[in-house]
Formats: structure tokens, sequence, C-alpha cells
């Protein structure tokens, strides 16, 4: 029996500004750097057979923090990234609407239909959750059933992940929110999987206790 342990990147100022970040590459502001110590501290005791990130840099540093002072293998896969968000990547929402006021009120319109794209030019839920499964179905294969494996995601992803691991329809992708810096814990064994923790924020301090 093995455990996957799925972690959101620290903060970006993206993040607290409300942006679409996408497949842009941004950094964790000092927020998102003591979020990330904070899981290295939590998740110390663990010794992982390999971990993965997203090519992006605030995945990697994530992981980095983690890491630091561990050997081992860390791979990263841009399949893990977060979904394309097109023309509005870098705006936030009240910006997306000003700059195309039909496109948002299309995309709002179609929140359930999933193969519609996040955002013009961007990707739809669907060819999200297909990519992810994509890097999930890689690094299952590249390991035996009782390995320990961290992934750093983003918030697109780890939903991604969660409903390939628990083999959960589609439907369910807006059903998770996993916050920044957070924590789940998916257990896989022969023919079986299931969620531990969610979105565990305890190691962030009283403020984002979970």
């Amino acid at each position: 029996m093995g455990r996957w342990y799925l972690v959101r990147h620290g903060q970006t100022d993206s993040n607290a500004e409300g942006r679409l970040q996408g497949h842009t590459d941004t950094n964790l502001n000092a927020e998102g750097r003591r979020q990330a110590e904070a899981l290295a501290a939590r998740l110390a005791p663990i010794s992982f057979a390999a971990a993965y990130t997203s090519d992006l840099s605030r995945t990697r540093e994530t992981a980095g923090a983690i890491l630091d002072g561990r050997s081992g293998k860390c791979e990263s896969l841009p399949d893990l990234r977060e979904a394309s968000h097109g023309a509005w990547e870098g705006l936030t929402y009240d910006e997306a609407r000003e700059r195309d006021v039909a496109a948002y009120e299309r995309l709002m319109e179609s929140g359930a239909n999933f193969l519609a794209p996040f955002a013009p030019g961007g990707e739809s839920v669907s060819q999200l959750v297909q990519r992810v499964d994509r890097a999930r179905k890689r690094i299952a294969e590249a390991h035996g059933a009782d390995d320990d494996l961290l992934i750093v995601a983003h918030s697109g992803s780890v939903r991604g992940l969660l409903i390939g691991l628990l083999d959960l329809p589609i439907e369910a992708f807006w059903r998770f929110r996993p916050m920044p810096g957070s924590l789940s814990i998916v257990t896989v064994s022969e023919g079986m999987a299931v969620a531990e923790l969610w979105n565990g924020t305890a190691h962030l301090g009283a403020s984002h206790a979970g």
C-alpha cells in the first residue's frame, strides 16, 4: 500500500490578487515560501520514493523546499500544469469580463459543459483532466504499489489527479477546491484508492486550519 501526497503549490502574487495564472510561469511570494516551509515540516517524516511537479516555477519551488536536504528523484512533467486560460491569463475575472463581456457570459453559462474552454484560446476541463491523467498513468507505471510519492501541482491538476486516482466522474471536478499550500493524501492499493485527507492546511496555522 502506497500513498500519493498531492500538494498544491504555495501562494503567488497572482493567487493573492485573484489573477488567472494558467500556464504563465510565476514564482512563490513570501507567503508562498512560508507555506512551502510549513509543508516541508509536515512532510519531514515521509520517505518519498520519488517526487513530481509541473514544469512551472511555483510547483518546482514548493517541491524544492519540501525536498531540501533529501536525495532522490524529482521530475517535472508538463502534463501536470494548470489549465491554460488562453487570452485571459494574467487577468482577474473582473478584467476578463470588461475585456470581453460576451465571452465571459458564455463561460459562466457553460460551467456544466466540460468541453467548453475556460477562456478564449484556453483549455476545457475535459482537456485538462485527460492531460493530467496521462501524467498519473505515467507515474503509476514507474512505481510499485507500496511507493510513497510526492506530487506538487496546481488547483486544476490536483483535482484531475484526484478524479483519476479515485475513478470519479468528470462532473466531480468543481466539487473540490485545494487551497494554496494544501496537502491531500490518497492511499493506493491493489484495485483500490481511498482519499485519507483532502485540502489539509493545519500546517499553515490557525487561520488556515484544515
